[in-house]
């Protein structure tokens, strides 16, 4: 596996170096999903995580009194269990949500290695933020390399798993 400085510091930690010793984040096209299939893995996920939330909501209205605060306890609760799921699953072993798996897609970082549960946090915590303006998921459509503005908040990257094993070949 190729090694680069960074920057002009000669005492900073190297780089890892993917495909032909580029970042794997520098390789425009390479390894970025369609858009049709990072749209099925948000269906797919946005059934799971609503059929969840539903039981909760459900739940809570037999346990609750007064719904006026029903609706505000499902929003938080809602909001939670998206987050959890998103910051769980992706920086698990799957490398991605059950949607992403089922497509073959994998969440990962600038080195194309798993995510560390604070990155997935961060990428869940900035998307569920973010998606309440609705606009920058649309900048998905934009960057040539997929990347939602949440990707570019945790440095990450949704590629298709053929790719990360093609990395995976290349350094070995």
């Amino acid at each position: 596996m190729e090694l680069k400085q960074k920057g002009d510091n000669p005492y900073a930690a190297p780089e890892s170096l993917g495909a032909g010793g580029l970042d794997p984040l520098e390789l425009d096209a390479l390894g970025a999903p369609s858009l049709g299939k990072r749209f099925l893995a948000v269906v797919v996920d946005n059934i799971l995580v609503t059929a969840v939330t539903t039981l909760c909501f459900l739940a809570l209205m037999e346990l609750a009194e007064e719904s006026m605060w029903v609706g505000l306890a499902n929003t938080l609760i809602g909001i939670s269990l998206r987050t959890l799921y998103y910051t769980v699953l992706e920086s698990s072993a799957l490398k991605g949500t059950l949607g992403k798996r089922m497509l073959g897609l994998a969440v990962v970082d600038a080195q194309g290695h798993q995510l560390t549960f604070g990155r997935s946090a961060a990428r869940a915590v900035s998307r569920s933020f973010l998606m309440a303006f609705y606009f920058p998921g649309l900048w998905v459509v934009f960057d040539k390399r997929g990347q939602g503005v949440w990707d570019h908040i945790a440095t990450t990257r949704v590629v298709e798993r053929s790719y990360l094993l093609m990395l995976e070949s290349e350094q070995r």
